[in-house]
């Protein structure tokens, strides 16, 4: 099956979810893109998909089988201003199928086709970009599930 990511918008890490959004399979992908890193990163685009700290509370409960990260809406203001100068010709430049694999960024295989694997990770790109942007105009914050 594989680890998808879902975003959910939110108030709190323990209200109701107002939105969700599945990027699929491609989180890891973009955090790569976005960072130059598997894992994360020394800028505020290395915060968009893995966090250093996923920020949740000391008593939330443990997914053993989940990451969980959550963002509160002045990391969600200070992410967006720093995705405004992310441009489809800049995300592409930096897409390689072979520098992923290289570096082990899942879902990538040796075998993927770099054109046909961005047009199936820039639509997830540009949809969390919006989700972003959504929460950011509502006063919501974002909570990440990887599973």
């Amino acid at each position: 099956m594989g680890m998808r990511a879902i975003y959910h918008m939110v108030d709190s890490i323990d209200s109701e979810i107002y939105e969700s959004l599945e990027i699929d399979k491609s989180w890891q992908v973009i955090h790569f893109v976005l960072s130059g890193q598997k894992t994360g990163g020394q800028d505020i685009l290395s915060n968009v998909v893995l966090k250093e700290e996923p920020n949740l509370p000391t008593d939330f409960p443990d997914f053993s089988d989940a990451e969980i990260m959550f963002w509160e809406l002045s990391e969600i203001q200070a992410i967006n201003h720093a995705l405004t100068a992310v441009t489809k010709t800049w995300f592409r430049d930096r897409f390689s199928v072979e520098k992923m694999v290289k570096n082990d960024i899942y879902p990538v295989l040796p075998s993927d086709d770099n054109d046909k694997f961005f047009n199936y990770i820039y639509p997830n790109y540009e949809m969390l970009v919006k989700f972003f942007c959504k929460a950011e105009k509502n006063n919501k914050a974002i909570m990440l599930v990887i599973s």
